[in-house]
């Protein structure tokens, strides 16, 4: 998913990092949805960053196709957010 969305929107993403964890850390009185997926903004030497969460994925997912949409969702929203930008801009299966 990551090279697909990376081929469509091209070299606005080549600084960014995108990667997987297991869970994301939160505050023992978090009392939110456990969020699925997160991005930060690079700053001085470091990155800016995608990173989806793995088991909350799993969590909300019936199998491998839905897996695939939802993880091409998450990372187009988070890239939408760090570059400023539409998500439907980003979409590569809007084209």
């Amino acid at each position: 998913m990551a090279a697909q969305l990376r081929r469509h929107v091209g070299r606005e993403l080549d600084s960014v990092r995108i990667s997987v964890e297991q869970v994301p850390m939160v505050p023992a009185d978090w009392v939110d949805d456990v969020p699925l997926s997160a991005q930060q903004a690079g700053r001085g030497r470091r990155p800016a960053r995608i990173v989806v969460y793995r088991m909350p994925v799993a969590s909300r997912i019936r199998g491998p196709i839905e897996a695939a949409g939802l993880v091409l969702d998450l990372l187009i929203e988070e890239a939408a957010d760090l570059l400023g930008r539409d998500p439907d801009e980003l979409d590569p299966r809007l084209r």
